[in-house]
């Protein structure tokens, strides 16, 4: 499977999140295309086998109308709850997967405070009704955390470094978007993109600087 990331600009704008998503992604091993969401429908080579990648720098409408069309009905469809997690709603029930950081989170579910812990993220499960639908959450110095209705996941991050914004964010996102086309579990899939995230100070890391991290650290 491939990963194609919809993004408002497409390959016009060299430091939107589309663009690093789709680099982390690529740096996975996975073919990986970016595409202007106005321009997805346009690519019939973008139908069936596919994983879809967009984040919240693109309009929600579009993002729905890509998301309902027969076109990308094969495929699995990975929703960035940023950077305006407030404006998700309409989305939500036609992603397969959603990737919060700390702040998207509480302002999606217009919280107090941010979340800070496994229990802290639970109300998000009764709206998980589309099947297998999963929410990831990346919490800062502690990991990152998948919510389905049903059950959650805990894997622990390898720095205390910050994760759930800038690059390193970007980075799970496409590490993960990566993984699921290749068919990785989710458990496996979230070490990769903690260790990612671990290592995007300010380059994207490679798949071998990836599994190295990993192995270093005896995971």
């Amino acid at each position: 499977m491939s990963v194609w990331v919809l993004s408002s600009f497409g390959q016009d704008r060299p430091n939107g999140k589309g663009v690093r998503q789709a680099l982390a992604a690529e740096r996975m091993g996975v073919p990986t295309h970016l595409v202007a969401t106005r321009d997805a429908l346009k690519q019939a080579d973008m139908t069936g086998g596919k994983v879809y990648l967009t984040q919240l720098e693109t309009p929600p409408d579009a993002i729905a109308a890509f998301f309902a069309a027969p076109a990308a009905q094969g495929g699995r469809k990975i929703l960035n709850m940023a950077p305006h997690a407030e404006h998700g709603e309409i989305l939500f029930g036609l992603s397969d997967m959603l990737i919060f950081g700390q702040a998207d989170f509480a302002a999606f579910l217009q919280l107090d405070r941010e979340p800070d812990s496994v229990e802290s993220l639970l109300p998000i499960q009764p709206r998980l009704t589309r099947h297998n639908q999963a929410a990831v959450t990346i919490l800062d110095g502690i990991g990152t955390v998948a919510v389905w209705a049903d059950r959650t996941m805990l894997v622990p991050c390898f720095t205390p470094n910050r994760m759930s914004t800038g690059l390193a964010a970007d980075c799970i996102c496409g590490a993960i978007a990566a993984a699921v086309a290749q068919g990785i579990g989710p458990e496996r899939a979230m070490t990769l993109a903690c260790s990612a995230a671990s290592l995007a100070v300010d380059v994207v890391p490679t798949r071998a600087e990836i599994e190295a991290a990993i192995a270093a650290a005896g995971r």
